[in-house]
């Protein structure tokens, strides 16, 4: 890649031979795989490098001591003008640049000058759109692996402030923090091109047009841009269209993603949602889903004994409720919890042993049953006023409903349950989906009445609810969200580290305002011995499988025996109602108390 300055072009070519970016980090991708994106697209290697230059400081090659590429000249980068004399005035670039230098004496390169010299520069304490460069770099080294040069590299090619310019190009400026997963949207580009002056002695110069909008990144399966959760409030007229973001307005940012990406309206609105939180645009086609005009103050509760597996079986899991139930629900209840969601459908008898503590049951039902058995199973609690709604499904396009099925063949079963049960309940029917469907996917299923998102991105929701709304008006919530209690970077169980996360996720949904989000439930209330297929059903271990592992915070790892709020030995009698006990004396973790403080608390 080469700067264009008024140098002879001998000189360009040797500088340029003598750098190599190709492998250098560019936000979540290197220089050389965003130039390569562009070639795909039929774009020269000059115009691909010159592009990415642009917009990532760190996939410049400096041509020489001396680059005037992007000093003002009248209303025109230097390199812009010297770039149009090659194109329209049939000149080579040694002789556009002599031109251009004769124009505008800011664009002659005079004498080398020396290589600049390192000052001390602090960034770590600058704001980067609402974290600290420091934070930003720090995450990235925490959460995806790489060393804090590249940490930094990325997080100065996302926030301009982040990079030190006293430091040479080739250190990477000390900054950081909650990363960049997919590369930013790029901007339209602006239809007026710059109005140029005319030159003196020689043909006049006009100004080129306006470059051509930012790398489109390849899509990835990687969560959106990670940021402080900006609260959006609901409102019935939302337009955001103008809204400025940074440097391109939302619409057009959307319109670019539509006509570039391949993406429809809802789906390239999502996108930039992630990407911009002032692009999110919230609001619901009906109430939000309350428990007596309060939120879903939840956990997910699938109460297992040591020593024993899950049981299909329908008595033993009742049983498993009633009598585990008594020992949680005064807990549940003490930490304000208002509502659990099962994983298979339970008597009336174990929905009673809640609704005595003034907690609702979010009731499974297995939507591949045939019609017979979910009829038998509705009608069988459909009486009892502790049964908030009907769920089917858990994250169901990770695991094709237990069964195998693809994606078309859970849709249609979710859509033949939902119908049923609409005409044999007035409830709420709701779905679980494991991060966030396609506008498509909930068109599809009309009687499904709001829908829960199962998220696992680390230590943060990342403006989950907003771009749900981006896809969908009805109302959402999260069905599943926490951290593991054990941290495979020490080897050793952590119970502060999993309170900060579930602290920080709670917080989220609390500052959301509820506009279309009705709450949420903490995976799980108490932990479950029998998930690490590895291990023993009388031993707790470290390990496990599910959806999302990379992501699960501190450590990357599914240490799925360890989600719970509570030990499964619990051992309540030791613990003090208000304030952590150390785990000899008290099953509780420091994570309940973590959500005790919110969910009493929260408006």
């Amino acid at each position: 890649m080469l700067h264009r300055t008024a140098l002879p072009l001998a000189l360009l070519a040797s500088t340029a031979a003598a750098c190599d970016v190709g492998g250098v980090q560019a936000g979540a991708y290197t220089c050389g795989a965003r130039t390569s994106y562009l070639l795909g697209t039929g774009v020269s290697a000059d115009a691909a490098a010159a592009q990415i230059c642009t917009e990532f400081a760190q996939c410049c090659c400096p041509a020489s001591p001396c680059d005037v590429t992007n000093v003002d000249a009248n209303g025109a980068t230097c390199g812009d003008r010297i770039d149009w004399v090659v194109a329209n005035l049939n000149k080579n670039e040694a002789e556009a640049a002599a031109q251009i230098c004769g124009e505008f004496s800011q664009c002659c390169c005079e004498a080398a000058t020396e290589a600049p010299v390192a000052r001390p520069c602090d960034v770590s304490e600058v704001d980067a759109n609402g974290a600290p460069c420091g934070a930003r770099v720090e995450w990235v080294v925490v959460n995806l692996q790489k060393t804090e040069a590249q940490a930094s590299a990325q997080v100065c090619a996302e926030f301009s402030q982040c990079c030190c310019s006293d430091v040479p190009q080739t250190e990477a400026p000390p900054t950081a923090a909650p990363p960049t997963p997919s590369p930013p949207t790029p901007s339209p580009p602006t239809p007026s091109p710059p109005t140029p002056s005319p030159p003196t002695p020689s043909p006049p110069t006009p100004s080129p047009p306006t470059p051509s909008p930012p790398t489109p990144s390849p899509p990835t399966p990687s969560p959106p841009t990670p940021s402080p959760l900006t609260p959006v409030p609901s409102t019935s007229t939302c337009d955001v269209t103008n809204v400025d973001a940074n440097g391109a307005t939302c619409g057009d940012r959307i319109n670019w993603v539509v006509a570039n990406l391949n993406k429809n309206e809802a789906e390239a609105a999502a996108q930039i949602c992630g990407e911009f939180s002032q692009c999110c645009c919230v609001q619901t086609d009906g109430p939000v889903m309350t428990l007596g005009g309060q939120p879903l103050r939840g956990v997910c509760y699938g109460p297992v004994p040591i020593g024993s597996g899950f049981h299909s079986d329908e008595a033993a899991r009742n049983g498993h409720f009633v009598t585990l139930g008594a020992l949680d629900a005064p807990w549940m209840a003490k930490a304000g919890v208002n509502v659990i969601r099962t994983y298979a459908h339970i008597s009336s008898a174990a929905v009673d042993v809640f609704a005595a503590h003034g907690i609702k049951t979010m009731m499974a039902v297995n939507p591949t049953a045939s019609a017979a058995e979910i009829t038998r199973v509705v009608n069988a609690v459909k009486g009892n006023d502790g049964v908030l709604a009907w769920s089917l499904g858990n994250e169901w396009n990770y695991n094709g409903l237990y069964r195998g099925y693809s994606h078309a063949q859970c849709v249609a079963a979710i859509a033949s349950a939902s119908a049923l049960i609409r005409s044999l309940d007035a409830r709420p029917i709701v779905t679980v989906y494991g991060e966030v469907p396609s506008a498509a996917t909930v068109a599809a299923l009309p009687d499904v009445d709001a829908w829960g998102l199962n998220v696992y991105r680390g230590e943060s929701l990342y403006n989950i609810h907003a771009q749900f709304a981006q896809v969908s008006g009805k109302p959402m919530f999260i069905g599943e969200y926490g951290a593991d209690s054990w941290n495979g970077n020490t080897n050793q169980e952590d119970h502060g580290v999993q309170a900060h996360a579930v602290e920080k996720m709670t917080q989220e949904i609390v500052a959301a305002g509820y506009a279309n989000c009705a709450g949420g439930f903490v995976f799980e209330f108490a932990d479950e011995w029998w998930k690490d297929g590895a291990g023993s059903v009388h031993e707790q271990n470290s390990g496990g499988n599910a959806p999302g592992c990379a992501n699960y915070y501190p450590d990357g790892q599914c240490n799925e025996e360890y989600f719970g709020l509570a030990d499964a030995h619990r051992n309540y009698a030791g613990c003090n109602e208000e304030a952590y006990v150390p785990a000899a004396q008290c099953s509780l973790k420091e994570a309940y108390y973590a959500l005790r403080a919110l969910y009493l608390n929260a408006p």
